[in-house]
């Protein structure tokens, strides 16, 4: 430090050497004062003489004169004698003040040059900031183990939340811990949670298709014991030989509702796993085809047909042919089996950039119903009776067609009316 501090004086005066060198003499004389402002050091000078003494008396008076008081200064005759060709540098212990005097010591033209500046006791100064040093180390090192120990035991009681929200995960707790940290914790914990969202409603919703999976098999094997118990009284019947000429068909006839039970079923399944394999299809067209298809059960049963759609609509749509036919007849023999007033409606029209289809049929005291209609295996009361009576999988199946297309659909019960009605895109 001592050594870098006399290096620094060194380049100050090195400085001012130069300026002085560099400028003519009476120019130099007049600007001694600003350069010794700017460089915060002392300047003096005089002309050569070939009295030594002299020449120190005058340096050292004029020193004094600038508030420099000096116990030691002397320019030897060596050094004046270098002057010709080279500056002298030195430096004069002032022991008695406890500070140095660094002095460069040139000639220009016929002047001698004395430049210099004052040292302090770098040494002692030096004692006092290693102290200071080591006060604010110790003190810095204190400061900072608390700051350490303290962010340890926030972040390891972040981590312990963390560790026993994990647990609680994967005991089937799917809580969320709220951890504010503004760091990769806080984000860790974040994730966490979604996590812990995700999995919770992964696990409602197979919890749900488990209870659905428990009741759809339930419902099966209800609906098929109840064939299969009709079936068994009526073989039982033949073979005791109280066949009226009607057992055998009927046995047939409950082996029908069996067949078709199990048709269905494995078509929903089917819907389920399929590819959608869509192509543009002209709904217009294919409602006429299902209606003509249907003409024969509507004139059996006494019902007539209204459908209303604007002639200037073109009614493209895009979906998997079989999938378009399992909605229409199902709606369409939903509502004749239902339809009180033997009146079925149904209009086609745009709305927007969707193409609404609506079927209505005539219904009675079926507000307790309106819930159920999507439920597999119900079928409503009033339908039960009829010929045209079916398993109750029907809109069931409907509805999951609907859902893998994401079409808008819904069923309204107005003036004892059912509305179905789906937006197709």
């Amino acid at each position: 430090m001592d050594k870098f501090y006399i290096l620094e004086k060194r380049k100050l005066l090195d400085q001012v050497y130069k300026i002085i060198s560099s400028e003519d003499i009476n120019i130099v004389l007049d600007m001694i004062d600003d350069i010794e402002k700017e460089t915060s050091t002392v300047i003096v000078y005089m002309k050569n003489i070939d009295d030594i003494n002299t020449l120190n008396n005058y340096i050292f008076n004029s020193f004094f004169k600038k508030n420099i008081k000096l116990n030691k200064f002397w320019i030897t005759e060596e050094a004046i004698n270098k002057l010709d060709i080279t500056s002298v540098n030195n430096i004069y212990n002032q022991e008695a003040v406890k500070y140095k005097f660094y002095t460069k010591v040139f000639k220009k033209d016929d002047y001698i040059f004395v430049v210099g500046t004052t040292l302090s006791d770098i040494n002692e100064i030096i004692k006092i900031i290693n102290k200071f040093i080591v006060f604010i180390s110790i003190f810095s090192i204190f400061i900072n183990w608390l700051l350490v120990n303290i962010n340890i035991g926030i972040i390891t009681r972040h981590i312990k939340n963390i560790k026993y929200l994990l647990r609680d995960i994967a005991s089937l707790n799917f809580r969320t811990e709220g951890i504010k940290t503004c760091d990769e914790i806080e984000d860790l914990s974040r994730s966490i949670n979604h996590m812990s969202n995700s999995l919770r409603k992964a696990h409602e919703e197979i919890n749900s298709q488990n209870f659905r999976l428990k009741e759809l098999l339930s419902n099966v094997a209800h609906e098929i014991k109840t064939p299969l118990s009709i079936i068994k009284a009526y073989v039982q019947g033949i073979e005791d030989g109280f066949d009226d000429g009607t057992y055998l068909d009927i046995v047939y006839d409950e082996i029908g509702k069996i067949d078709g039970l199990i048709e269905n079923l494995l078509l929903w399944f089917k819907i389920k796993r399929e590819d959608k394999k869509e192509r543009k299809i002209d709904l217009l067209k294919k409602l006429d085809e299902i209606l003509d298809k249907y003409r024969l059960i509507f004139q059996e049963n006494d019902i007539s047909i209204s459908f209303r759609y604007s002639q200037n609509d073109v009614f493209n749509i895009l979906i998997n042919d079989d999938h378009l036919d399992i909605i229409l007849e199902n709606l369409l023999t939903n509502a004749i089996k239902y339809t009180s007033n033997k009146k079925i409606d149904i209009v086609l029209l745009k709305e927007g950039n969707s193409i609404k289809f609506e079927i209505t049929n005539g219904v009675r005291n079926l507000d307790k119903d309106i819930d159920k209609i999507w439920v597999p295996f119900y079928v409503g009361d009033i339908s039960r009776d009829k010929n045209f009576s079916g398993t109750g999988l029907g809109l069931s199946i409907v509805r999951e067609i609907l859902n893998r297309y994401k079409l808008p659909f819904n069923v309204k019960l107005e003036d004892n009316k059912f509305k179905f009605y789906i937006y197709f895109s």
